[in-house]
């Protein structure tokens, strides 16, 4: 039988337990150097082994546990020379009590034996299924043990002092890991109380939201865009973010590299007006252009192409005009950006880089419709635009697109009508420009949103007023002791169920949470493979000890076991 539990949790005493329990974490701070210089040799060891017991095998009796201590202390010695650190590494991963030197002089790391002292602890299966994180304490496990919620290897065992062998399975039920590893469940008396502290909270909140709606709705807003601003700095939310980037980056490349003049050009001559509503102001004007200057000269039902001398005839130097004249308000534009930045900058760069373009655009379809007739200009003809136009089924459409795009300057009858073709190239290539900035406009509001996914009205939503609804009573402690699924209150913060008893059913939290505290005493341990999705765990081995380390847990230094073990060893 273990020994009674008697305040072992004293924080006068400060000891510290195998236990995950939160007062370990302000005994362990507090805990002060026993080892002084003024003790004599038998205090310090009396002192490491009170100490040490307290956190090793303490529910064990003393007698019991001093005829189990290993007079030989085995650890894993690497080949020589292995062994040798650099002293870089050792002087920031390691202190002086881990280091020695060999009969060379070099600095080694110095396998920490006397942490096995305790070694044959671990092969228990109370300790094994408490540094599983299966059980918050070694009392713990030893209970669930005694209680028949433990199998090895599919058999029930009900000793806790029951010896482990390499390759063991260790299952648990998960019910029990799930009540060892959740918060406490909270009576129905302490349940009330939070629920009516919340409720008093949530009143004031709906007077003050009444009274001054504007305020409290620009207050919503601002912890809004805290809570949002908190969240891209999580690494699992940045990580998220990178990876959505990378898929709307991927999706922009794709569509870029589909984009061809060819296919804007279909879309244009078989959808007119409704391609045309998909499109900015700026593309509309430059397809009315083109679609005009495409029906003059090749009209639909196989007429003749419309005289120059005809009402409302675009020639194509008009064409050339006006893009002419859009390319030099846009050069004019950047300008003036140019002169209100700040000189060097790379705004100014920017502008002064789109104002050249726009001059050159400018004067390169000048010389092209002045030297249309030569020999030296010829049409450039792209793969994708040949690639598309074999795709397309309409004779009608067909023709005029490769008429424009794929045809060579020689194909054509005379300089007029390449110089419509020309205009209609500039036309498309315009307009597929437009088209590409469209498409890099939207990859960069995606990339808005996922930086900002709660903008929102700075107006206030009167509905928002509606859904806090009215003013909530307090619950009665008496009526839910007798009954509390009917006193139970739908509340913003929690469904129809009192604080944290949601299933009243489970000995736990519920809905279930982590207990508190729990992460500074939560250690994974290398001789244990363990699987929290079954709550099983495979011993693998014996704990060894190793240069620079030892697989045996414990919150105390090398030298206090040093110090233990000489204690138990005197005989």
């Amino acid at each position: 039988m273990p020994h009674k539990a008697k305040n072992l949790f004293s924080l006068a005493r400060g000891k510290v337990r195998a236990s995950w329990n939160p007062r370990n974490l302000y005994n362990l701070y507090k805990k002060t150097d026993f080892l002084r210089d003024e003790k004599t040799l038998f205090q310090k060891k009396w002192a490491s082994k009170r100490e040490l017991r307290a956190y090793h095998g303490e529910h064990i009796r003393e007698g019991t546990l001093t005829t189990q201590i290993p007079k030989k202390l085995q650890g894993v010695v690497l080949p020589l020379g292995d062994d040798v650190t650099s002293e870089g590494i050792m002087a920031n991963r390691f202190d002086d009590q881990m280091l020695e030197f060999d009969a060379e002089g070099n600095k080694k790391l110095k396998t920490p034996f006397a942490m096995q002292t305790f070694v044959h602890l671990e092969k228990r299966l109370d300790f094994a299924v408490f540094r599983s994180m299966f059980a918050a304490s070694i009392r713990q496990a030893g209970q669930f043990i005694r209680q028949g919620n433990v199998t090895v290897n599919g058999v029930k065992i009900k000793h806790a002092s029951y010896t482990l062998k390499p390759g063991d399975l260790i299952s648990v039920k998960p019910e029990k890991v799930l009540f060892a590893a959740g918060k406490a469940k909270p009576s129905v008396e302490e349940a009330v109380k939070i629920d009516n502290r919340q409720i008093k909270k949530y009143n004031q909140y709906i007077k003050k939201c009444n009274d001054d709606p504007e305020k409290m709705w620009n207050v919503r807003l601002d912890k809004i865009k805290k809570r949002e601003a908190g969240k891209l700095m999580d690494p699992k939310t940045q990580m998220q973010l990178q990876k959505a980037n990378e898929v709307a980056f991927q999706a922009m490349l794709a569509r870029l590299r589909e984009l061809c003049s060819a296919a804007i050009f279909e879309d244009l001559i078989t959808g007119r007006d409704e391609f045309l509503k998909t499109q900015t102001d700026d593309t509309k004007v430059l397809g009315e252009k083109l679609l005009k200057l495409i029906d003059q000269q090749f009209p639909a039902n196989g007429a003749d192409p419309v005289a120059p001398t005809a009402e409302g005839f675009l020639t194509p130097e008009a064409v050339i005009e006006l893009l002419n004249e859009r390319s030099t308000k846009l050069a004019q534009e950047a300008e003036t950006k140019a002169e209100a930045a700040v000189e060097g900058s790379a705004e100014q760069k920017k502008a002064e880089t789109v104002r050249s373009n726009a001059n050159h655009l400018i004067e390169q379809r000048n010389k092209n419709m002045a030297g249309i007739g030569s020999k030296k200009l010829e049409f450039a003809i792209h793969p994708k635009d040949i690639n598309h136009v074999s795709s397309i089924e309409s004779p009608h459409t067909k023709n005029i697109v490769s008429s424009c795009l794929i045809s060579r300057k020689a194909e054509f009858a005379g300089v007029e009508e390449r110089k419509v073709v020309y205009a209609a190239r500039c036309l498309i290539q315009e307009m597929k420009t437009n088209v590409a900035d469209s498409i890099h406009d939207s990859y960069n509001e995606h990339q808005q949103k996922l930086l900002n996914p709660s903008v929102q009205d700075t107006e206030v939503n009167p509905r928002w007023l509606q859904l806090l609804g009215p003013l909530r009573e307090k619950i009665d402690a008496a009526e839910a002791a007798e009954n509390e699924a009917e006193v139970a209150q739908e509340f913003p913060w929690q469904k129809k169920h009192l604080y944290g008893r949601q299933d009243i059913s489970k000995p736990y939290f519920t809905p279930w949470r982590f207990r508190p505290f729990i992460s500074p005493s939560v250690i994974y341990p290398h001789h244990i493979e363990v699987d929290f999705t079954t709550c099983s765990a495979v011993y693998l081995r014996d704990p060894v000890a190793r240069p620079g380390m030892s697989e045996v847990i414990s919150p105390f230094p090398l030298i206090n076991h040093e110090f233990a073990n000489l204690y138990y060893i005197k005989k």
